[in-house]
């Protein structure tokens, strides 16, 4: 028996080992005996550590000093190695690293142990601290020589694992600053650790460690370090140093802390006693297998058989007698990436072990990439790690050549072996080894066991082809004590095998997919901007195969998130291209493909080879938009069943979801792109996108109202198929442009209308004459979209094209042409040609009259008439067919309440400029009441409730004035369609209530806001900013800020003597108001030249009542009172006197105030 001692990091041979001591020590005189047993093996080049060897016979090296008399039966060898060079210690392929130092080890003692006579035979004990432990799990992995010699190893320290207290990186820097004791140097703070490298060395070690007889004996350190900067606790933490697997490990502490651990006082130290008492233990019980030790000889596997016979069963499996040992064939690692999906993993967990009738055959379905395999290997790791009396085994079934590659791997570690009766092996031909294994796992000697059928995805491999046998499920065990779960992306193969034992997995929910993105990413600090990381999961769509590869993406090219989504998000072409990126990953296959594009082609490829219907479906969906597809929109087979079944081949592989009990699908937005990826690959691009808007301009509805959902469901469909393919163009493709275009009209998409209906006329005006009828209805439909899209010319000429061509062309009889002079008609009126659209107008009507069309198109002629007559100031005639239009509008049911409520509105509009003001109130209460509940733009309701505002304040309602308008201000606010110009005005009418409303500051603060604005819009005239100044001028008289006032007023008047389109009325008005602040300023002369000059003018109008000119009158006498003007104050008021007591509407105070003032007048002569 051999016990080697390996050193941790900086560590040596011996000194690791040894505890100066004090006292003199008898036993520092060694026997010869103990130095022939005690070697100091494989020592590396000299280290300044080495200078201290001189002194070791002053200490107490506890393994030759007290080991070698308390195991008589054992060598003691020592491991030294250069650990004084951290550089590249925790990296992969480095001269220094962790792996370099494995396989000089195992090289080393298989060379020394040959050369060694007596420890050719011999069974080997490890005892490594710290670092050395993962040095002695290297190099066992790497040689089977260790694999079959070693039967114990002890650690002390060891670091195992990383851990979420603890991961690699701060296990290692904890190591390096304890061997350098400073956490300033250098080296520590430019540590380079690849966690990979660390984990695969003991993932390997684990599966070696369950397939083999190595036993593990793990001491954890149980105090903190001290004395050391930068370490305040345990170097180790508890969970890494240990190894983690319970039926093969022992785990206990020893009271020292990491350094202290490995050496000792006295021989009755405890940490000397708990070593020691191990190996004795372990010795003493036969686990080392040693003749003479008390324990019983151990022999090959291959031995086993011949001694003790095998039990032979109906199977011709050989197998041992003893109880069965849970053995487990795992290919991948555990992820240690792995998050969330915790409540799926109960339920296989509830389903499989804790349910009153367990299911022995489970299925994990759901769309490929979702994590199927990642939840499988969880599984069955947790069973591994929790259930030791079940043996764990994976099989893939991406293939046939797959499925028995691992059945014969898992024979070969079950040493299962196929006889013949006379017990000769037989060829494979002779018996196939799937059948045994089968029929291994059947017998009881298999004891509990969980398989795992990884990616039984195709139907003819798991299945068999159609009516045949030859599918991997006639291989698979059926056995009391057997669980057998698979994964498939297919519906169909979960319910063959598991029936209604099925569990579907769905994609991620944001926070599993964000920690997932942060447990995996490399550089940390780009997840630290948590709303990029949602940002980026959810573009992904939460989908765990498509975060991987962009964490590798990011990884491996240093790119900034941002950036990530800006690629994804950027053309077609560039999502398709970062999909379509390949990236290596440990915990896939390596045949499988790991790009989100492409890890679906082999499921299109199956559904094509077996339902090319549901194939021809996938090509069409490539075309149109990947969300809300109506089964309607689907091309359709002659036999209903055959749409129904390929539907659901489509949803079985759940590249299709149903939407509850109704008929529309989506489909992953990531499946959409691969299948646009299969397209291209199949060669059928052309074919495709040529097939797909011939089928839409067969079935795309036309503009009628009733077709209205229908066509708001096909239109982003037919528009997504159209981008798709720019090339094609031919006549399907200009049809369907039309009609969506049509279609946007009816909408009131304008701009997007515009576009499609552009593209079509310029092409139909390549293939057809001018005089076409196709044309001229594109050309009519086009100037119409212009027309609402405000481009008045451009609409305006294109419709008087189309009617002369209309006029020239058709017979007199054919009204056709009627429509398009309608929509001339409109566009002479937005274009204020006012008589020349009621001439169009009017013909119209008179025409449309005589002709059995319906009601609605007369009444739409008429209304559209009607404005014409209220912007040509005929109010009477606007009333008289507005009227009318509504009262029709009210009895038909194909005129929408959006068109009746524009009706009213307009009505209102008259009613108002007819001075009907309670009519028009009435009218628009009902409007604003019915908008409420329509879905129109906020802009349109605001522009009923502002008109309704209007009408409040002429009838001096002015709460509810100020309450509507208010709101409009708001919602105004918050649109960008609302021009500054609407905006400025609603806030106008609002500060004119507040006035009206003595709220005067309230109108001060929204007036100055308003001149503010308008000054900076050239579409707002002269005479309104002149008029918005006047109202502010009124409130600062209002709140007595004079000055303010005059200065306003003075640039209103000066202003307006420049502008012939302000009438005189309102020029006098504004001078008036002028002179009143000049009075109350005290600047008479000014005010008297100002109001002298108001009176003068309001002579010669007519439109100013006499009423307004005695005020004008009365306060111009006023001012010559106070400028001692006696006699012609007395002249002016012995005039305003004399006509007021001929006016009825001059209230007596009024007329006694101008009296009073005469008589004042008349004293003062």
């Amino acid at each position: 028996m051999i016990i080697i001692f390996v050193h941790g990091l900086r560590g040596h041979p011996q000194a690791t080992w040894a505890q100066r001591q004090t006292l003199t020590n008898p036993r520092t005189a060694e026997t010869p005996r103990k130095r022939e047993r005690f070697k100091g093996i494989f020592r590396p080049r000299p280290t300044p550590a080495d200078t201290n060897d001189k002194h070791i016979n002053d200490v107490i090296f506890w393994p030759r000093d007290y080991l070698l008399e308390d195991v008589p039966e054992a060598e003691v060898w020592t491991y030294g190695y250069n650990a004084d060079v951290i550089g590249g210690l925790f990296q992969a392929n480095n001269q220094n690293s962790v792996s370099q130092h494995g396989r000089d080890l195992y090289v080393k003692l298989e060379r020394h142990i040959e050369n060694d006579s007596e420890g050719l035979q011999a069974p080997i004990i490890f005892v490594a601290h710290s670092l050395g432990g993962i040095i002695v799990k290297d190099a066992i992995r790497r040689s089977e020589f260790c694999q079959r010699r070693t039967r114990l190893i002890i650690f002390l320290g060891t670091p195992h694992r990383g851990s979420s207290y603890a991961a690699w990186g701060v296990i290692a820097s904890n190591l390096a600053k304890l061997a350098f004791q400073d956490s300033n140097k250098r080296i520590v703070q430019t540590l380079a650790v690849n966690d990979e490298t660390l984990d695969n060395i003991h993932d390997e070690f684990l599966k070696l460690l369950h397939g083999g007889n190595i036993k593990i004996h793990s001491f954890c350190e149980a105090r903190a370090i001290t004395g050391i900067k930068g370490l305040d606790g345990k170097v180790v933490d508890d969970f890494s140093s240990q190894v983690g697997s319970p039926p093969f490990e022992t785990v206990e502490s020893i009271d020292a802390d990491h350094m202290e651990m490995a050496r000792c006082t006295h021989k009755n130290d405890p940490r000397y006693v708990a070593i020691a008492g191990v190996i004795r233990k372990f010795i003493h019980s036969g686990g080392l297998g040693i003749q003479g030790a008390g324990a019983q000889e151990t022999v090959p596997a291959t031995q086993v058989e011949s001694q003790r016979g095998r039990s032979q069963g109906e199977t011709g499996v050989g197998h041992n007698t003893s109880l069965p040992k849970a053995r487990h064939y795992i290919p991948f690692f555990k992820n240690k990436r792995f998050t969330g999906r915790a409540s799926v993993l109960d339920t296989l967990k509830e389903k499989l072990f804790t349910e009153e009738e367990e299911f022995q055959t489970l299925a994990i379905f759901g769309l490929g990439g979702v994590g199927k395999t990642q939840v499988a290997l969880q599984l069955a790791y947790w069973v591994k790690d929790n259930k030791p009396e079940y043996s764990v085994f994976w099989v893939p079934a991406l293939g046939h050549a797959s499925f028995e590659q691992a059945y014969t791997e898992i024979a070969r570690q079950l040493d299962i072996q196929i006889k013949t009766e006379k017990g000769l092996k037989m060829t494979k031909a002779e018996e196939d080894m799937k059948e045994a294994v089968r029929r291994y796992f059947e017998s009881n000697m298999a004891g509990k066991w969980l398989l795992i059928v990884d990616n039984a995805d195709d139907t003819d491999v798991v299945l068999g082809p159609s009516g045949k046998l030859g599918g991997i499920i006639d291989y698979l065990p059926k056995s009391d004590h057997g669980l057998t779960v698979f994964t498939t992306r297919s519906r169909g193969v979960a319910l063959a095998v598991a029936e209604n034992n099925m569990v579907e997995l769905h994609k991620m929910s944001a926070e599993e997919a964000s920690e997932f993105f942060e447990k995996a990413i490399f550089d940390k600090q780009l997840a630290q901007d948590k709303t990029k990381t949602a940002e980026l999961v959810q573009e992904l769509m939460y989908l765990p195969l498509a975060i991987a590869q962009a964490i590798a993406y990011l990884n491996q090219n240093q790119t900034p998130i941002q950036k990530y989504l800006a690629l994804l998000q950027n053309t077609k072409q560039d999502m398709v291209s970062l999909m379509s990126r390949e990236f290596h990953d440990n915990t896939r296959y390596r045949e499988s493909r790991n790009a989100v594009a492409t890890t679906w082609l082999v499921s299109f490829d199956q559904i094509y080879r077996t339902n090319r219907y549901a194939a021809q479906l996938l090509s069409f969906i490539s075309c149109i938009e990947w969300k809300a597809i109506p089964q309607s929109i689907l091309p359709k087979t002659l036999v209903q069943e055959e749409m129904e079944n390929a539907i659901g081949v489509l949803c079985g592989y759940a590249f299709l979801t149903r939407r509850d009990e109704e008929d529309m699908f989506d489909m992953h937005r990531l499946v959409h792109v691969a299948t646009r990826v299969w397209v291209q690959n199949e060669k059928l691009e052309r074919q495709t996108e040529a097939g797909a808007i011939q089928h839409l301009a067969s079935i795309f509805p036309r503009s009628d109202k009733k077709n209205r959902l229908l066509w708001r469901e096909y239109l982003p469909h037919a528009q997504h198929a159209l981008n798709v393919n720019q090339e094609y163009q031919d006549a399907e493709r200009f049809e369907l442009l039309y009609r969506i275009g049509d279609c946007l009209f009816e909408d009131r998409r304008y701009k997007e209308a515009i576009l499609a209906l552009e593209e079509t006329y310029q092409w139909r005006k390549q293939q057809f004459s001018e005089e076409d009828e196709y044309l001229l209805m594109t050309e009519a439909l086009l100037a119409s979209a212009y027309l609402d899209d405000q481009q008045i010319k451009k609409a305006t000429a294109m419709l008087e094209h189309v009617v002369a061509m209309c006029k020239k062309t058709l017979a007199d009889d054919n009204h056709k042409w009627l429509v398009f002079e309608h929509e001339l008609g409109r566009a002479y009126l937005d274009g204020q040609r006012v008589s020349e659209a009621i001439t169009v107008l009017e013909h119209v009507v008179a025409v449309e009259k005589e002709l059995d069309i319906s009601d609605e198109s007369k009444a739409e002629s008429e209304y559209w008439l009607a404005k014409a007559y209220i912007e040509d100031q005929r109010i009477n005639e606007a009333i008289m067919l507005l009227e009318h239009v509504v009262a029709v509008g009210k009895e038909l049911d194909d005129v929408s309440d959006e068109d009746k409520a524009n009706s009213e509105y307009w009505l209102a509009q008259a009613y108002i400029e007819d001075q009907r003001i309670n009519e028009a109130i009435t009218v628009l209460e009902h409007v604003v009441a019915v908008e409420k509940k329509l879905d129109i733009s906020d802009e349109s309701k605001a522009d009923s409730e502002y008109l309704l505002a209007q009408a409040y304040i002429e009838d001096q309602r002015i709460n509810e004035a100020i309450m509507l308008l208010e709101h409009v201000v708001a919602v105004g606010k918050e649109l960008d369609d609302v021009s500054d110009e609407s905006k400025a005005l609603h806030e106008y009418w609002l500060a004119k209530a507040y006035i009206e409303d003595q709220r005067i500051n309230e109108a001060i603060t929204v007036l100055e806001h308003v001149v503010a604005v308008e000054k900076e819009l050239d579409d707002v005239s002269d005479e309104d900013k002149a008029n918005s100044e006047y109202w502010l001028a009124q409130a600062y008289i209002e709140d007595q800020r004079i000055n303010e006032a005059i200065t306003v007023l003075e640039h209103v008047v000066a202003v307006e003597k420049e502008l012939d389109d302000v009438s005189d009325v309102s020029k006098a008005l504004h001078e008036y108001w002028l002179g009143m602040a000049y009075i109350e300023d005290q600047r008479i002369n000014e005010a008297i030249t100002v109001l002298e000059h108001v009176v003068a003018v309001e002579k010669e109008l007519y439109d100013v009542s006499n009423e307004s000119k005695a005020i004008s009158e009365y306060w111009l006498a006023q001012a010559y009172i106070e400028d001692q003007r006696i006699n012609e104050a007395i002249t002016v008021l012995e005039h305003v006197v004399a006509v007021e007591k001929e006016l009825d509407d001059v209230s007596d105070e009024s007329k006694a105030m101008s009296q009073e003032l005469l008589e004042r007048a008349y004293s003062m002569r």
